[in-house]
C-alpha cells in the first residue's frame, strides 16, 4: 500500500523533475498524476529492469531514465512516433507476450503498461514468464475505456464493446457500422479473442487467487470533473484520496503552470485509476 507521508515527502523533488519534462503537454499521455505514480513506485520498489509497453512520444521513457538508474525495455509497434530515446533503451516492436524473456534478469523488475490491451490477460502472460510487479497506466472504471482492465475485472462489469466511452464513440455511419461488425465477430468467436470480456465472476476470482498485492495509486490532485465529464462518484469514486484538494496548495505548482495552456489543464491533472499490482 502507498505510504502517504512518504507520498508527501516526493513531491517536490517530482515536481523539479517534472518541470524539465521534454514534452510540456504530452498529448494523448500520461500527465502530472500518473507521471507522479510512476516516479513514487520507481523511487521506492527500485526496480533493477523496466520494461515499458506503450512508448508514444518517449515521455515515460525520459521519466524512467530521470528517476533511476536502471535498465529500461521499451516496446510500441509505431517506432517512428518515438522522439525521446534514452541511452541505454533497447526497443522492440513485438508485443510484450512476444518476446524472449529469458535473455533478461527479470528477478527485480517493474512491467508498467500504458498499451491499452487485455489487462487481465496481461497478468497472465506476466506469470508464465515469471514477471512479479507491474504498473497499468490506464485502469479504466466501469462504462469507459477502449481496453479490459484490472478495475473492471474487480467489479465484475466485463468490457462487452471495443470502445465504452462517450467522447471516443465513431461518428460517422460507416465507423458505426465496421465497429458494429467487428464486436458481432469479436463475440461470435468469444473464447478466442481478448478484446472483449462480458461481465462475469470468474476474472475476479482468478484475481483474488494470484494477486499478491493490488492499490489504486492515489492522485496528487484532481478537477472536480473527470476528464470523463463525469463526477468522482460511484464507479469514478477514487478510493484513496487525492492529496490535495486545491490546486494552489501543492508544493512548487507554479513551476509546471507557467507551462499548461488553461484548456489543457483539466488533462493535465486528469487521473484513470492508475494501479501497482503484484503477483504471488
Amino acid at each position: 500500500m502507498i505510504d502517504k507521508n512518504q507520498y508527501y515527502d516526493y513531491i517536490e523533488e517530482f515536481i523539479d523533475l517534472y518541470s524539465k519534462r521534454p514534452f510540456k503537454v504530452n498529448s494523448n499521455g500520461m500527465r502530472f498524476n500518473h507521471s507522479f505514480g510512476i516516479f513514487y513506485i520507481l523511487k521506492t520498489k527500485k526496480p533493477e529492469l523496466v520494461i515499458e509497453s506503450g512508448v508514444d512520444k518517449g515521455h515515460s521513457t525520459w521519466l524512467i531514465e530521470n528517476t533511476i538508474d536502471t535498465e529500461i525495455v521499451c516496446i510500441d509497434p509505431k517506432p517512428h512516433n518515438i522522439v525521446y530515446k534514452p541511452k541505454n533503451g533497447i526497443y522492440f516492436e513485438d508485443d510484450f507476450v512476444g518476446i524472449d524473456w529469458t535473455k533478461f534478469n527479470i528477478n527485480n523488475s517493474l512491467c508498467i503498461f500504458d498499451d491499452h490491451q487485455n489487462g487481465y490477460s496481461r497478468l497472465m502472460e506476466m506469470k508464465w514468464w515469471g514477471f512479479k510487479s507491474a504498473i497499468f497506466e490506464d485502469n479504466f472504471p466501469t462504462d469507459e475505456g477502449d481496453s479490459y482492465s484490472i478495475k473492471q475485472a474487480f467489479d465484475e462489469t466485463g468490457h462487452e464493446r471495443i470502445q465504452l466511452s462517450e467522447g471516443f464513440q465513431q461518428s460517422t455511419l460507416r465507423g458505426k457500422l465496421i465497429r458494429y461488425i467487428e464486436e458481432k465477430v469479436l463475440l461470435k468467436n468469444y473464447w478466442r479473442q481478448s478484446i472483449l470480456r462480458k461481465s462475469n465472476k470468474i476474472d475476479k476470482v482468478a484475481l483474488d487467487l494470484n494477486l499478491n498485492e493490488y492499490f489504486e495509486i492515489p492522485p496528487i490532485y484532481v478537477n472536480k470533473i473527470s476528464h470523463f465529464n463525469k463526477e468522482w462518484s460511484g464507479n469514478y469514486e477514487i478510493k484513496s484520496k487525492p492529496l490535495f484538494k486545491n490546486m494552489e496548495d501543492i508544493p512548487k505548482i507554479e513551476k509546471i503552470l507557467t507551462d499548461i495552456p488553461d484548456d489543457q489543464l483539466i488533462n493535465e491533472f486528469s487521473y484513470c485509476f492508475i494501479s501497482y499490482v503484484k503477483l504471488n
